[in-house]
Protein backbone atom coordinates (compact mmCIF):
# COMPACT_ATOMS: atom_id res chain seq x y z
CA UNK A 1 0.00 0.00 0.00
CA UNK A 2 2.69 2.54 0.77
CA UNK A 3 3.94 1.94 -2.51
CA UNK A 4 1.40 2.57 -4.03
CA UNK A 5 0.67 6.14 -2.05
CA UNK A 6 4.38 6.61 -2.83
CA UNK A 7 4.21 6.25 -6.95
CA UNK A 8 0.54 8.84 -6.39
CA UNK A 9 2.66 10.86 -4.61
CA UNK A 10 5.33 11.35 -7.26
CA UNK A 11 2.80 11.77 -10.16
CA UNK A 12 1.39 14.07 -8.49
CA UNK A 13 5.15 15.70 -8.33
CA UNK A 14 6.05 15.54 -11.49
CA UNK A 15 2.73 17.39 -12.75
CA UNK A 16 3.74 20.16 -9.97
CA UNK A 17 6.81 20.63 -12.02
CA UNK A 18 5.13 20.22 -15.37
CA UNK A 19 2.77 22.63 -14.24
CA UNK A 20 5.44 25.44 -12.81
CA UNK A 21 7.87 25.09 -15.52
CA UNK A 22 4.36 25.18 -18.55
CA UNK A 23 3.57 28.58 -16.07
CA UNK A 24 7.23 29.98 -16.70
CA UNK A 25 7.18 29.40 -20.48
CA UNK A 26 3.82 31.63 -21.21
CA UNK A 27 3.59 34.12 -18.04
CA UNK A 28 6.20 37.31 -19.48
CA UNK A 29 9.62 37.45 -17.01
CA UNK A 30 9.80 33.40 -16.66
CA UNK A 31 9.53 32.00 -13.05
CA UNK A 32 7.82 34.39 -11.00
CA UNK A 33 7.25 33.63 -7.47
CA UNK A 34 3.65 31.51 -7.75
CA UNK A 35 5.54 28.96 -10.81
CA UNK A 36 8.35 29.06 -8.43
CA UNK A 37 6.64 27.71 -5.42
CA UNK A 38 4.91 25.11 -7.71
CA UNK A 39 8.00 23.49 -8.75
CA UNK A 40 9.49 23.24 -5.82
CA UNK A 41 6.42 21.77 -3.98
CA UNK A 42 6.70 19.10 -6.95
CA UNK A 43 9.81 18.41 -6.49
CA UNK A 44 9.42 18.25 -2.92
CA UNK A 45 7.18 15.70 -3.58
CA UNK A 46 9.21 13.22 -5.35
CA UNK A 47 11.72 13.26 -2.39
CA UNK A 48 8.53 12.27 -0.05
CA UNK A 49 7.76 9.94 -2.48
CA UNK A 50 11.49 8.40 -3.11
CA UNK A 51 11.31 8.07 1.08
CA UNK A 52 8.12 6.58 1.24
CA UNK A 53 9.30 3.75 -1.00
CA UNK A 54 12.92 3.63 -0.13
CA UNK A 55 12.70 -0.01 0.54
CA UNK A 56 11.18 -1.01 -2.36
CA UNK A 57 13.93 1.11 -4.73
CA UNK A 58 16.53 -0.92 -2.50
CA UNK A 59 15.09 -3.90 -3.80
CA UNK A 60 14.81 -2.82 -7.10
CA UNK A 61 18.38 -1.33 -7.41
CA UNK A 62 20.09 -4.92 -6.24
CA UNK A 63 18.18 -6.51 -9.93
CA UNK A 64 19.83 -5.96 -13.07
CA UNK A 65 16.83 -4.14 -14.46
CA UNK A 66 17.24 -1.33 -11.41
CA UNK A 67 20.83 -1.52 -12.17
CA UNK A 68 20.34 -0.82 -15.81
CA UNK A 69 17.94 1.88 -14.72
CA UNK A 70 19.63 3.67 -12.33
CA UNK A 71 22.89 3.86 -15.24
CA UNK A 72 20.23 5.45 -17.48
CA UNK A 73 19.99 8.13 -14.63
CA UNK A 74 23.50 8.36 -13.62
CA UNK A 75 23.92 8.83 -17.84
CA UNK A 76 21.29 11.50 -17.99
CA UNK A 77 22.38 13.92 -15.09
CA UNK A 78 26.04 13.03 -16.28
CA UNK A 79 24.84 14.51 -19.87
CA UNK A 80 23.25 17.58 -18.43
CA UNK A 81 26.48 18.23 -15.74
CA UNK A 82 28.85 18.42 -18.65
CA UNK A 83 26.10 20.76 -21.21
CA UNK A 84 25.95 22.51 -17.86
CA UNK A 85 30.04 22.76 -17.43
CA UNK A 86 30.32 23.25 -21.52
CA UNK A 87 27.60 26.68 -21.21
CA UNK A 88 29.96 27.97 -18.31
CA UNK A 89 33.01 27.93 -19.88
CA UNK A 90 31.27 28.98 -23.00
CA UNK A 91 30.22 32.15 -21.23
CA UNK A 92 33.96 32.62 -20.14
CA UNK A 93 36.04 31.97 -23.07
CA UNK A 94 34.04 32.04 -25.94
CA UNK A 95 34.46 32.17 -29.82
CA UNK A 96 32.10 34.47 -31.49
CA UNK A 97 31.81 35.28 -35.12
CA UNK A 98 28.85 37.20 -36.79
CA UNK A 99 27.81 36.02 -39.63
CA UNK A 100 25.13 38.54 -40.36
CA UNK A 101 24.90 40.32 -43.71
CA UNK A 102 25.04 43.99 -41.91
CA UNK A 103 27.61 42.88 -39.42
CA UNK A 104 24.15 43.65 -36.95
CA UNK A 105 25.23 41.18 -34.01
CA UNK A 106 28.48 42.78 -33.52
CA UNK A 107 30.03 46.24 -32.45
CA UNK A 108 30.97 48.72 -35.09
CA UNK A 109 35.38 49.68 -35.04
CA UNK A 110 34.22 53.10 -33.23
CA UNK A 111 32.33 51.34 -30.50
CA UNK A 112 35.60 49.00 -29.67
CA UNK A 113 37.53 51.86 -29.97
CA UNK A 114 35.83 53.91 -27.53
CA UNK A 115 35.63 50.79 -24.85
CA UNK A 116 39.56 50.09 -25.51
CA UNK A 117 39.97 54.04 -24.14
CA UNK A 118 37.89 53.06 -21.31
CA UNK A 119 39.69 54.03 -17.55
CA UNK A 120 36.37 54.08 -15.67
CA UNK A 121 33.73 51.05 -15.01
CA UNK A 122 30.76 51.75 -17.29
CA UNK A 123 27.47 50.76 -15.71
CA UNK A 124 24.52 49.93 -18.50
CA UNK A 125 20.67 49.75 -17.27
CA UNK A 126 17.93 48.35 -19.60
CA UNK A 127 15.25 49.78 -18.54
CA UNK A 128 12.75 48.67 -20.73
CA UNK A 129 10.02 46.26 -18.86
CA UNK A 130 10.09 42.66 -19.94
CA UNK A 131 6.77 43.12 -22.14
CA UNK A 132 8.01 45.61 -24.24
CA UNK A 133 8.97 44.23 -27.46
CA UNK A 134 12.39 45.90 -26.88
CA UNK A 135 13.14 45.17 -24.43
CA UNK A 136 14.90 41.39 -25.95
CA UNK A 137 16.85 44.36 -28.33
CA UNK A 138 17.98 46.31 -25.58
CA UNK A 139 19.23 43.41 -23.25
CA UNK A 140 20.86 42.09 -26.47
CA UNK A 141 22.91 45.12 -27.15
CA UNK A 142 24.23 45.82 -23.75
CA UNK A 143 25.18 42.21 -23.31
CA UNK A 144 27.68 43.10 -26.57
CA UNK A 145 28.95 46.03 -24.66
CA UNK A 146 29.81 44.10 -21.37
CA UNK A 147 31.17 41.18 -23.23
CA UNK A 148 33.27 43.35 -25.35
CA UNK A 149 34.97 45.05 -22.05
CA UNK A 150 35.82 43.90 -18.58
CA UNK A 151 35.23 47.27 -17.68
CA UNK A 152 31.43 47.49 -18.88
CA UNK A 153 28.48 45.79 -16.77
CA UNK A 154 24.84 45.66 -18.22
CA UNK A 155 22.48 45.29 -15.80
CA UNK A 156 17.99 44.75 -16.07
CA UNK A 157 16.39 46.82 -13.78
CA UNK A 158 12.41 47.24 -12.89
CA UNK A 159 12.03 50.60 -11.74
CA UNK A 160 8.94 49.60 -9.59
CA UNK A 161 11.13 46.77 -8.09
CA UNK A 162 13.83 48.91 -7.38
CA UNK A 163 12.66 53.09 -6.44
CA UNK A 164 16.10 53.24 -5.29
CA UNK A 165 17.91 53.17 -8.42
CA UNK A 166 15.15 54.87 -10.22
CA UNK A 167 15.36 58.08 -8.08
CA UNK A 168 19.32 57.92 -7.96
CA UNK A 169 19.27 57.46 -12.01
CA UNK A 170 16.56 59.89 -12.13
CA UNK A 171 15.13 57.69 -14.70
CA UNK A 172 11.79 57.49 -15.85
CA UNK A 173 9.67 54.26 -17.31
CA UNK A 174 9.60 55.99 -20.91
CA UNK A 175 13.62 55.88 -21.16
CA UNK A 176 15.25 52.88 -22.80
CA UNK A 177 19.16 52.89 -21.10
CA UNK A 178 20.82 54.73 -18.50
CA UNK A 179 24.52 55.15 -18.48
CA UNK A 180 26.67 55.63 -15.33
CA UNK A 181 29.94 56.17 -15.14
CA UNK A 182 31.55 57.74 -11.78
CA UNK A 183 27.99 58.87 -10.64
CA UNK A 184 27.22 61.31 -13.62
CA UNK A 185 24.25 59.79 -15.84
CA UNK A 186 23.49 59.97 -19.20
CA UNK A 187 19.54 58.86 -19.98
CA UNK A 188 18.81 57.43 -23.51
CA UNK A 189 15.49 56.96 -25.10
CA UNK A 190 16.51 55.31 -28.03
CA UNK A 191 18.38 52.22 -28.32
CA UNK A 192 20.58 52.40 -30.96
CA UNK A 193 24.65 51.34 -30.71
CA UNK A 194 25.26 54.78 -32.00
CA UNK A 195 23.27 56.53 -29.13
CA UNK A 196 24.62 54.44 -26.47
CA UNK A 197 28.08 55.11 -27.53
CA UNK A 198 27.98 58.71 -27.32
CA UNK A 199 26.63 58.29 -24.22
CA UNK A 200 28.88 56.58 -22.87
CA UNK A 201 31.58 59.15 -24.40
CA UNK A 202 29.65 62.16 -22.72
CA UNK A 203 29.33 60.22 -19.25
CA UNK A 204 32.81 59.38 -19.30
CA UNK A 205 34.46 62.50 -19.87
CA UNK A 206 34.31 65.52 -17.44
CA UNK A 207 34.63 68.21 -19.93
CA UNK A 208 33.31 69.40 -23.88
CA UNK A 209 35.67 70.47 -26.43
CA UNK A 210 34.79 73.26 -28.27
CA UNK A 211 34.83 73.56 -32.28
CA UNK A 212 34.51 77.34 -33.77
CA UNK A 213 32.74 77.78 -37.17
CA UNK A 214 33.98 80.67 -38.76
CA UNK A 215 31.18 82.77 -39.71
CA UNK A 216 30.95 86.09 -41.78
CA UNK A 217 32.33 85.21 -45.34
CA UNK A 218 29.06 83.52 -46.17
CA UNK A 219 30.56 79.83 -44.66
CA UNK A 220 27.54 76.81 -44.05
CA UNK A 221 26.10 77.71 -41.32
CA UNK A 222 25.76 75.06 -38.36
CA UNK A 223 22.07 76.69 -37.72
CA UNK A 224 20.93 76.27 -41.42
CA UNK A 225 18.58 73.42 -41.72
CA UNK A 226 18.12 74.07 -45.65
CA UNK A 227 19.89 71.34 -47.46
CA UNK A 228 22.78 73.50 -47.68
CA UNK A 229 23.02 74.25 -44.17
CA UNK A 230 25.13 72.24 -41.35
CA UNK A 231 22.51 71.75 -39.32
CA UNK A 232 22.79 67.85 -39.12
CA UNK A 233 26.45 68.11 -38.90
CA UNK A 234 26.09 70.50 -35.77
CA UNK A 235 23.89 67.68 -34.61
CA UNK A 236 26.61 64.88 -35.08
CA UNK A 237 28.98 66.57 -33.97
CA UNK A 238 26.92 67.15 -30.47
CA UNK A 239 26.15 63.61 -29.96
CA UNK A 240 30.16 62.85 -30.08
CA UNK A 241 29.80 65.45 -26.76
CA UNK A 242 31.19 68.74 -28.65
CA UNK A 243 30.37 71.78 -28.03
CA UNK A 244 29.46 73.89 -31.30
CA UNK A 245 29.76 77.97 -31.53
CA UNK A 246 30.44 80.66 -34.18
CA UNK A 247 33.64 82.87 -34.34
CA UNK A 248 33.08 86.48 -36.20
CA UNK A 249 36.96 87.85 -37.10
CA UNK A 250 34.88 90.92 -37.52
CA UNK A 251 34.00 90.83 -33.29
CA UNK A 252 37.05 89.27 -32.51
CA UNK A 253 40.25 89.11 -34.87
CA UNK A 254 41.65 86.61 -32.97
CA UNK A 255 40.73 82.83 -32.64
CA UNK A 256 39.34 82.15 -28.99
CA UNK A 257 42.24 80.55 -26.99
CA UNK A 258 39.94 77.86 -26.11
CA UNK A 259 39.39 76.55 -29.80
CA UNK A 260 39.95 72.83 -29.74
CA UNK A 261 38.84 72.94 -33.82
CA UNK A 262 38.41 76.12 -36.25
CA UNK A 263 35.87 74.77 -39.29
CA UNK A 264 35.93 77.03 -41.98
CA UNK A 265 33.27 75.35 -44.12
CA UNK A 266 32.44 76.88 -47.64
CA UNK A 267 33.48 80.30 -47.26
CA UNK A 268 32.24 82.68 -50.93
CA UNK A 269 34.07 85.65 -50.01
CA UNK A 270 37.97 85.68 -49.66
CA UNK A 271 39.45 86.05 -46.39
CA UNK A 272 40.93 89.27 -45.40
CA UNK A 273 44.63 89.68 -44.71
CA UNK A 274 44.17 90.11 -41.01
CA UNK A 275 41.83 87.39 -40.32
CA UNK A 276 44.55 84.99 -42.34
CA UNK A 277 47.09 86.57 -39.65
CA UNK A 278 44.91 85.04 -36.89
CA UNK A 279 44.76 81.87 -38.36
CA UNK A 280 48.16 81.67 -38.96
CA UNK A 281 48.67 82.54 -35.03
CA UNK A 282 46.28 79.90 -33.65
CA UNK A 283 48.35 77.07 -35.68
CA UNK A 284 51.21 78.85 -34.95
CA UNK A 285 50.36 78.06 -30.87
CA UNK A 286 49.10 74.23 -32.02
CA UNK A 287 45.96 75.15 -33.59
CA UNK A 288 43.36 72.62 -35.36
CA UNK A 289 41.83 73.70 -38.60
CA UNK A 290 39.54 72.09 -41.41
CA UNK A 291 39.98 74.30 -44.03
CA UNK A 292 36.35 73.02 -46.60
CA UNK A 293 37.05 75.34 -49.55
CA UNK A 294 34.66 75.18 -52.38
CA UNK A 295 35.44 76.10 -56.33
CA UNK A 296 34.50 80.04 -56.19
CA UNK A 297 34.72 81.54 -59.61
CA UNK A 298 37.34 84.98 -59.78
CA UNK A 299 37.67 86.36 -63.03
CA UNK A 300 38.57 83.10 -65.77
CA UNK A 301 39.28 80.37 -63.04
CA UNK A 302 38.96 79.64 -59.58
CA UNK A 303 39.74 82.16 -56.15
CA UNK A 304 41.60 80.77 -53.30
CA UNK A 305 39.63 82.79 -50.87
CA UNK A 306 42.74 84.11 -49.18
CA UNK A 307 43.98 80.91 -48.53
CA UNK A 308 47.19 81.11 -50.22
CA UNK A 309 49.24 83.14 -46.74
CA UNK A 310 48.29 79.15 -44.96
CA UNK A 311 48.54 76.48 -47.64
CA UNK A 312 51.51 78.21 -49.57
CA UNK A 313 54.10 77.60 -46.66
CA UNK A 314 52.93 74.33 -45.89
CA UNK A 315 53.23 73.23 -49.90
CA UNK A 316 49.69 72.73 -50.31
CA UNK A 317 47.77 74.00 -53.21
CA UNK A 318 43.87 74.05 -54.45
CA UNK A 319 43.14 73.30 -57.74
CA UNK A 320 41.74 76.11 -60.24
CA UNK A 321 39.57 73.79 -62.13
CA UNK A 322 36.58 71.31 -61.14
CA UNK A 323 36.98 67.66 -60.70
CA UNK A 324 34.32 66.21 -63.11
CA UNK A 325 33.98 62.06 -62.43
CA UNK A 326 33.02 59.55 -65.40
CA UNK A 327 33.65 56.66 -62.99
CA UNK A 328 31.84 53.82 -62.96
CA UNK A 329 30.83 54.32 -59.37
CA UNK A 330 29.10 57.87 -60.29
CA UNK A 331 27.51 56.47 -63.28
CA UNK A 332 25.70 53.94 -60.91
CA UNK A 333 24.92 56.35 -58.65
CA UNK A 334 23.17 58.45 -61.42
CA UNK A 335 25.48 61.42 -59.60
CA UNK A 336 26.51 63.44 -62.46
CA UNK A 337 30.13 64.72 -63.41
CA UNK A 338 30.22 67.20 -61.50
CA UNK A 339 29.44 64.98 -58.29
CA UNK A 340 32.26 63.11 -57.84
CA UNK A 341 32.60 59.75 -56.04
CA UNK A 342 35.25 58.35 -54.43
CA UNK A 343 36.64 54.71 -52.94
CA UNK A 344 40.04 55.46 -53.28
CA UNK A 345 41.17 56.62 -49.50
CA UNK A 346 44.77 57.08 -48.33
CA UNK A 347 47.08 55.43 -45.31
CA UNK A 348 45.55 57.80 -42.45
CA UNK A 349 43.49 57.27 -39.35
CA UNK A 350 41.39 59.67 -40.55
CA UNK A 351 39.85 56.96 -43.46
CA UNK A 352 41.01 53.83 -41.99
CA UNK A 353 38.72 51.32 -42.66
CA UNK A 354 36.36 53.12 -45.08
CA UNK A 355 37.46 50.16 -47.89
CA UNK A 356 36.11 50.74 -50.65
CA UNK A 357 32.59 52.10 -49.64
CA UNK A 358 31.73 55.74 -51.36
CA UNK A 359 32.33 59.32 -50.30
CA UNK A 360 30.34 61.94 -52.33
CA UNK A 361 31.17 65.64 -53.21
CA UNK A 362 29.53 68.27 -54.98
CA UNK A 363 31.56 70.67 -57.38
CA UNK A 364 34.42 69.77 -55.99
CA UNK A 365 38.48 71.57 -56.33
CA UNK A 366 41.20 69.03 -56.34
CA UNK A 367 43.78 69.51 -53.21
CA UNK A 368 47.36 68.71 -54.27
CA UNK A 369 50.23 68.60 -52.18
CA UNK A 370 52.93 70.77 -54.15
CA UNK A 371 56.06 69.95 -51.85
CA UNK A 372 57.20 67.39 -49.06
CA UNK A 373 58.80 69.66 -46.24
CA UNK A 374 56.31 68.94 -43.76
CA UNK A 375 54.23 65.78 -42.99
CA UNK A 376 51.15 65.34 -45.24
CA UNK A 377 48.97 62.92 -46.32
CA UNK A 378 46.41 62.63 -49.26
CA UNK A 379 43.56 61.21 -47.51
CA UNK A 380 40.92 60.53 -50.60
CA UNK A 381 41.24 60.44 -53.90
CA UNK A 382 38.67 60.06 -57.17
CA UNK A 383 39.14 57.74 -59.94
CA UNK A 384 41.00 57.72 -62.79
CA UNK A 385 38.14 58.42 -65.13
CA UNK A 386 37.94 61.70 -63.55
CA UNK A 387 39.49 64.75 -64.83
CA UNK A 388 40.09 68.55 -63.67
CA UNK A 389 37.90 70.53 -66.26
CA UNK A 390 39.39 74.48 -66.33
CA UNK A 391 36.49 76.07 -68.28
CA UNK A 392 34.72 76.43 -64.97
CA UNK A 393 31.80 78.59 -67.16
CA UNK A 394 30.26 75.30 -68.79
CA UNK A 395 27.64 73.81 -67.25
CA UNK A 396 26.73 70.88 -69.56
CA UNK A 397 26.56 66.99 -68.54
CA UNK A 398 28.72 66.19 -71.56
CA UNK A 399 31.94 67.36 -70.82
CA UNK A 400 35.31 65.79 -71.44
CA UNK A 401 38.62 66.13 -70.43
CA UNK A 402 41.11 68.52 -72.61
CA UNK A 403 43.92 67.22 -72.71
CA UNK A 404 45.85 70.60 -73.11
CA UNK A 405 44.07 71.86 -69.98
CA UNK A 406 42.86 69.37 -67.99
CA UNK A 407 44.81 67.31 -65.12
CA UNK A 408 43.14 63.94 -65.43
CA UNK A 409 42.40 61.63 -62.24
CA UNK A 410 43.32 60.18 -59.85
CA UNK A 411 42.55 63.82 -58.47
CA UNK A 412 43.13 64.30 -54.51
CA UNK A 413 40.57 65.93 -53.15
CA UNK A 414 41.64 66.01 -49.45
CA UNK A 415 44.62 66.25 -47.44
CA UNK A 416 45.76 66.33 -43.86
CA UNK A 417 49.16 67.86 -42.72
CA UNK A 418 50.75 67.70 -39.40
CA UNK A 419 53.53 69.54 -37.35
CA UNK A 420 55.03 67.93 -34.20
CA UNK A 421 54.81 69.17 -30.94
CA UNK A 422 58.03 71.67 -30.15
CA UNK A 423 59.15 74.74 -28.36
CA UNK A 424 57.05 77.62 -29.00
CA UNK A 425 58.86 80.45 -30.05
CA UNK A 426 56.74 83.57 -30.77
CA UNK A 427 56.97 85.21 -33.72
CA UNK A 428 57.02 89.67 -33.07
CA UNK A 429 55.88 89.92 -36.37
CA UNK A 430 52.40 88.35 -35.48
CA UNK A 431 52.17 90.01 -32.49
CA UNK A 432 52.13 86.92 -30.25
CA UNK A 433 51.96 87.03 -26.66
CA UNK A 434 55.62 86.48 -25.09
CA UNK A 435 53.71 84.29 -21.98
CA UNK A 436 53.51 81.82 -24.68
CA UNK A 437 56.93 80.49 -24.19
CA UNK A 438 55.96 76.75 -23.65
CA UNK A 439 55.77 73.50 -25.15
CA UNK A 440 53.40 74.05 -27.97
CA UNK A 441 51.05 71.00 -29.35
CA UNK A 442 51.10 69.35 -32.22
CA UNK A 443 49.50 71.44 -35.10
CA UNK A 444 46.86 69.93 -37.36
CA UNK A 445 45.12 71.11 -40.48
CA UNK A 446 42.60 68.96 -43.02
CA UNK A 447 42.23 70.58 -46.43
CA UNK A 448 38.87 69.62 -48.40
CA UNK A 449 38.55 70.80 -51.92
CA UNK A 450 34.90 71.08 -51.30
CA UNK A 451 32.15 71.55 -48.13
CA UNK A 452 28.94 70.38 -49.38
CA UNK A 453 29.54 66.77 -48.51
CA UNK A 454 29.22 67.88 -45.03
CA UNK A 455 25.90 69.43 -46.12
CA UNK A 456 22.63 67.98 -45.10
CA UNK A 457 21.69 66.97 -48.47
CA UNK A 458 24.87 64.48 -48.65
CA UNK A 459 26.33 64.03 -44.78
CA UNK A 460 24.40 60.95 -44.40
CA UNK A 461 25.08 59.24 -47.45
CA UNK A 462 27.78 56.25 -46.91
CA UNK A 463 30.85 57.78 -45.69
CA UNK A 464 30.42 61.08 -45.79
CA UNK A 465 29.43 61.38 -41.79
CA UNK A 466 32.34 59.35 -41.14
CA UNK A 467 34.97 61.30 -42.86
CA UNK A 468 33.47 64.56 -41.70
CA UNK A 469 33.32 63.39 -37.78
CA UNK A 470 37.03 61.59 -38.23
CA UNK A 471 38.17 64.31 -39.77
CA UNK A 472 37.23 66.67 -36.47
CA UNK A 473 38.14 63.74 -33.99
CA UNK A 474 41.73 64.02 -35.63
CA UNK A 475 41.93 67.63 -35.29
CA UNK A 476 40.56 67.93 -31.88
CA UNK A 477 42.74 65.35 -30.58
CA UNK A 478 40.03 62.76 -29.65
CA UNK A 479 41.83 59.85 -31.67
CA UNK A 480 39.48 56.86 -29.99
CA UNK A 481 36.42 58.88 -31.96
CA UNK A 482 37.99 58.08 -35.20
CA UNK A 483 36.01 55.03 -36.93
CA UNK A 484 33.80 53.44 -38.77
CA UNK A 485 31.10 54.14 -37.29
CA UNK A 486 27.71 51.70 -36.75
CA UNK A 487 25.38 51.67 -39.68
CA UNK A 488 21.14 52.15 -38.63
CA UNK A 489 20.31 48.73 -38.22
CA UNK A 490 17.75 46.84 -40.90
CA UNK A 491 14.77 46.13 -40.14
CA UNK A 492 14.22 42.69 -40.46
CA UNK A 493 11.46 41.87 -37.37
CA UNK A 494 9.53 38.72 -37.66
CA UNK A 495 6.48 39.98 -36.08
CA UNK A 496 4.24 37.60 -34.04
CA UNK A 497 0.65 37.83 -31.91
CA UNK A 498 1.04 37.56 -28.09
CA UNK A 499 -0.94 33.95 -28.85
CA UNK A 500 1.71 32.90 -31.39
CA UNK A 501 4.46 33.57 -28.71
CA UNK A 502 2.62 31.76 -26.03
CA UNK A 503 2.45 28.72 -28.48
CA UNK A 504 6.32 29.38 -29.41
CA UNK A 505 7.16 29.33 -25.88
CA UNK A 506 4.82 26.09 -24.97
CA UNK A 507 6.12 24.19 -27.87
CA UNK A 508 9.72 24.66 -27.18
CA UNK A 509 9.81 24.47 -23.07
CA UNK A 510 7.04 22.23 -22.50
CA UNK A 511 5.64 19.97 -25.45
CA UNK A 512 8.90 18.78 -26.65
CA UNK A 513 10.59 17.76 -23.54
CA UNK A 514 7.53 15.84 -22.64
CA UNK A 515 7.55 14.10 -26.05
CA UNK A 516 10.97 13.45 -25.30
CA UNK A 517 10.32 12.09 -21.73
CA UNK A 518 7.10 10.07 -23.18
CA UNK A 519 9.12 8.37 -25.27
CA UNK A 520 12.08 7.74 -22.72
CA UNK A 521 9.19 5.72 -20.55
CA UNK A 522 7.97 4.11 -23.53
CA UNK A 523 11.44 2.74 -24.60
CA UNK A 524 11.98 1.62 -21.01
CA UNK A 525 8.38 -0.31 -20.43
CA UNK A 526 8.84 -2.00 -23.67
CA UNK A 527 12.54 -3.11 -22.46
CA UNK A 528 11.21 -4.43 -19.30
CA UNK A 529 8.47 -6.25 -20.73
CA UNK A 530 10.83 -7.97 -23.14
CA UNK A 531 12.94 -8.67 -19.62
CA UNK A 532 10.27 -10.39 -17.77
Amino acid sequence: MTEVQARIVALVGVLLIFIGIGLAAVIPGGFDSFSRYISVAGAGLLVIAALMAFGSIVSLLRTRQGRYGLNVITSTFLVFGILAALNFLSSRYSLRRDLSASGRFSLAPQTESVLEGLTDDVVLYALVPENDPRHGIVRDLLREYAHASGRVTARNIRLSRDPASAERLAVKENDAIAVEVNGRVERLKVFTEHAVTNAIVRAARNERKRLYFLSAHGEKDPNDEDVSGYSQARDLLREENYEVLTHSPKEDSTVPDDCDALIVAGPDLPLLSFETESILAYLDRGGRVLLAIDPVREGDSLSTLGTDPILAPLGIELGRGVVLDASEASIQLGAGYFKPTVTSYGSHPITAGFRNERTLFSRARPVRVVASGVPTAVLLETDRRSWEEMDVFRGDETLRPDEGRAATGPLPLAVAMWLPAREFEPDTSRAADPALRFRRPETRLVVVGDSDFACNEFVQYQRNKDFFLNSVSWLAGEEDLIAVRPKDPENRVLHVTTTQRKIIRMTSMVLYPALVLALGVAVWARRRRQDV
